[in-house]
C-alpha cells in the first residue's frame, strides 16, 4: 500500500497591505512566590494594532496585531521560519509577532509620533484557523508612495 501524498499548503505565502486605524500600548508587572520556589517579578509590554487589509483573506479584511518584545526572539520550530503567527482568523484575524527590545522600542516610538499608518505582512495560507507570519513591516508611507 502506498502512502497518499501530502501537499504541504503551508508554504505557499500571502501577503497583503494593511491601513493601521488605531493601536493601543499596554505594560503590566506582577510578582508570585510559586510554591517551593523563590519570589519572581514579570513584566510584559506590548503594542495592539488595529485595521483593515486592503484585500481580505477568506472574506476577512479587519486585523489585530500584537507585538511584544522578547529577549531572543527565534524564527520558531516548525517548517516555514516565521516572526509570529495569526492564532485566529475569524471574525478578524489576530496575530501575535515577537520582537527585540530594541525594534519594540523603535516601534513605540514611531507609534506614540501618530506616524504608523500602514502594514504589510506576508503569512502562510490559513490552514485550521491559524497561520504563520514570515514577514511583518509597519510603515509611514502608503503602498501607493512606495513604488
Amino acid at each position: 500500500m502506498t502512502k497518499a501524498k501530502h501537499r504541504n499548503v503551508r508554504r505557499e505565502l500571502l501577503s497583503r497591505y494593511g491601513r493601521v486605524v488605531s493601536w493601543h500600548a499596554s505594560l503590566s508587572a506582577r510578582a508570585d512566590r510559586p510554591r517551593g520556589r523563590p519570589p519572581v517579578r514579570e513584566s510584559r509590554a506590548s503594542i495592539q494594532f488595529e485595521g483593515e487589509f486592503t484585500e481580505s483573506v477568506g472574506g476577512v479584511t479587519r486585523f489585530l496585531i500584537q507585538v511584544c518584545p522578547v529577549d531572543k526572539p527565534d524564527i520558531g520550530n516548525v517548517a516555514v521560519p516565521n516572526v509570529g503567527a495569526f492564532i485566529s482568523v475569524k471574525p478578524e484575524l489576530q496575530g501575535v509577532v515577537d520582537m527585540t527590545e530594541g525594534e519594540f522600542q523603535r516601534l513605540l516610538a514611531l507609534s506614540a509620533s501618530g506616524r504608523v499608518a500602514w502594514c504589510f505582512v506576508a503569512f502562510t495560507v490559513p490552514f485550521r484557523r491559524s497561520a504563520l507570519i514570515v514577514s511583518i513591516n509597519f510603515s509611514t508611507r502608503s503602498p501607493d508612495d512606495e513604488e
